[in-house]
């Protein structure tokens, strides 16, 4: 599968910027995510992963958006059981 570019040539310099700590930002989310699982050692939401992480970081969004980049990773499984209308993700 080919990887999306994160900006355009027609971007503003601004863009980019932002696009190079996008994938910091990504690696960061997902090594947090993991851990917390880890640590929890059970399946949760991501609603639920946002009581067990606390704020400030992370918030449903940026946990919500980097499951199926974990599952196709291997890190984890989501579902197939849900709660309160989500999936559940566990290690794999």
């Amino acid at each position: 599968m080919k990887k999306s570019p994160l900006v355009r040539k027609s971007d503003p310099q601004t863009s980019r910027d932002a696009a190079k700590k996008a994938s910091k930002f990504a690696a960061d989310h997902i090594s947090a995510i993991y851990r917390a699982l880890r640590l929890c050692k059970k399946a949760v939401t991501p609603s639920e992963m946002v009581v067990l992480m606390g704020w400030p970081f992370p918030n449903y969004y940026q946990i919500q958006r980097r499951g199926a980049q974990m599952e196709r990773m291997g890190l984890i499984i989501r579902g197939p059981e849900k709660r309160e209308g989500q999936r559940v993700w566990r290690l794999k």
